[in-house]
């Protein structure tokens, strides 16, 4: 069998040449503009990226989204689908005729044409979620979001609310969503497996290993599922006591583990004397520090994909 694409339509975008083609082998669609594979979708909009499932599984709690680029229509989608308002924004035009033909963008949502720096310096609204999702060929990350736009981003949140952001893919084939994808899944196939809620986890021995993409896949991943409450877990690393002992790690922390529900007292990350402000779980620095710990949840993401999430409960006596 020879596995072959078929041409539905091609147009000229304000970027360049679009074209809108079907996998025969899977029935998925893809836009591609300039070349560049921008999205790809079930005919009924399922996005296959990874990262537009992670954006959506950080908004889940957001009512009144503001999604800046349509990104083919994928994630506005999902959104609607879960019964959140939305308003869409993108520069070109093109992109809401392709997202309502060829990826299931239903008919009665806003899009609005503009370009987004424009819009959030103009829009008055405030929003409880607010999806970024804007680029393409040309596309300078540095020059479109300046401090005063960011200021205007912000601006139009409301309290409480969040902002999701993609900025850790190079392109839609990074594998950087689908590692952040599989820590995530760990975990919540972990609290699935135990019958718990992330509410009832007091403590995670992270995987930890100091590496500063590492660390920030693991913090995602954790805040794709535990959500605000991934800012408010003690969290610590053996590893910057003991270094990283390889296939050793993932028993050794989980001793570390069951002695934290033991005695009572989490083990510290020494040397944490400069936080990343893109990490903000509440570490446990260089001194141990005595709490309640009923649950712990000790992390191994290993290589490979080796992955273990493994919840330890203090026996009631």
């Amino acid at each position: 069998m020879v596995s072959t694409v078929r041409l539905l339509e091609r147009y000229q975008g304000r970027n360049g040449q679009i074209e809108i083609v079907e996998c025969s082998w899977d029935g998925t669609r893809v836009y591609f503009e300039e070349g560049v594979r921008q999205s790809q979708a079930t005919p009924d909009g399922e996005s296959v990226f990874t990262y537009v499932k992670i954006m959506d599984e950080l908004l889940s709690r957001s009512e009144h989204i503001l999604v800046l680029g349509c990104g083919g229509g994928n994630l506005a989608t999902r959104l609607s689908r879960l019964g959140k308002r939305l308003t869409i924004v993108d520069i070109n035009p093109i992109s809401f005729v392709l997202a309502h033909r060829y990826f299931d963008l239903p008919d009665d949502l806003p899009c609005i044409v503009s370009d987004f720096r424009k819009f959030v310096f103009d829009d008055r609204a405030y929003y409880d979620g607010i999806a970024i999702d804007v680029g393409g060929p040309g596309f300078r990350f540095a020059e479109e979001f300046d401090a005063e736009t960011c200021d205007a981003i912000r601006a139009r949140l409301a309290p409480g609310g969040r902002i999701v952001m993609n900025v850790m893919v190079s392109n839609d084939i990074d594998p950087t969503p689908d590692r952040i994808a599989a820590i995530a899944d760990c975990m919540r196939n972990a609290l699935t497996d135990a019958s718990m809620t992330c509410n009832q986890i007091d403590y995670i021995n992270a995987h930890g290993t100091s590496t500063p993409e590492n660390d920030k896949m693991e913090y995602v991943g954790t805040a794709a599922v535990f959500g605000d409450h991934a800012r408010k877990i003690p969290v610590s690393s053996n590893k910057s006591m003991i270094g990283h002992t390889l296939s050793a790690a993932g028993i050794i922390e989980a001793v570390f583990t069951f002695l934290t529900l033991e005695h009572q007292r989490i083990p510290p990350t020494i040397n944490y004397d400069i936080p990343d402000p893109a990490i903000p779980f509440d570490v446990v620095p260089h001194k141990a520090r005595d709490a309640r710990v009923a649950t712990g949840m000790s992390n191994s993401f290993g290589f490979g994909g080796q992955n273990v999430s493994l919840i330890m409960r203090r026996a009631v006596t």
